[in-house]
């Protein structure tokens, strides 16, 4: 019976440990037109939803970890616990310098959390 009890327990105990929110991103690739040299700046921006598709995990502390810098910048909207199927939105702008800044231009942002996988969001200029 002392045996019985302790698979039991173990069995239980693993299950719990594999459990996790799933956060996708909507779009995962965002492009966004470069200026040509000595054009007109026109600054830009999009919109990229994080949604946890769990049905009943929560992704617990979720933050946003922006490679991007320079001419483009992250307004992280993600922060916080993610409740299952709840979502929150970021927005990316794009901003360069039309005189110095042509060109591609690449970044990418990782959103986490405990508990969570990590999503990760491609950005580009050309």
């Amino acid at each position: 019976m002392f045996k019985f009890i302790l698979c039991s327990v173990l069995l239980v105990s693993a299950s719990f440990a594999s459990a996790m929110a799933n956060l996708t991103a909507s779009p995962s690739f965002i492009s966004f037109s470069a200026p040509t040299p000595g054009g007109v700046n026109i600054p830009q921006f999009q919109y990229v939803n994080i949604i946890n598709f769990s049905s009943t995990d929560t992704a617990q502390s979720v933050y946003v970890n922006s490679g991007c810098f320079g001419d483009f910048f992250v307004h992280a909207g993600c922060f916080g616990d993610l409740p299952p199927g709840g979502s929150c939105m970021i927005q990316v702008n794009y901003n360069p310098d039309p005189n110095f800044n042509f060109g591609p231009n690449f970044c990418t942002i990782h959103v986490s959390g405990q508990n969570a996988n990590s999503v990760s969001i491609q950005v580009q200029a050309f």
